[in-house]
């Protein structure tokens, strides 16, 4: 049986909302653009069902997303 994962801290979603911030050029203004895409990303990447169920589509790009989520959350981390 698969265990659960926790939920992203609040931690969490601030390094990688950071990041991702730098990724668009560190731009003034709107932080809730990448806040609420680093919480969508690190939420869908700790749903088990999500990792099971979501369609990969072209290339596994859905199972690359969360992994790239999970991964610039660690090296953030």
């Amino acid at each position: 049986m698969a265990s659960a994962q926790a939920p992203p801290t609040q931690e969490d979603i601030s390094k990688l909302a950071y990041h991702l911030w730098e990724e668009r050029g560190a731009p003034i203004g709107s932080p809730e653009v990448d806040w609420e895409r680093a919480a969508h990303e690190l939420s869908a990447a700790s749903a088990p069902s999500a990792a099971t169920t979501a369609p990969a589509g072209p290339g596994g790009r859905a199972a690359k997303s969360r992994s790239s989520a999970r991964q610039r959350a660690e090296h953030n981390g």
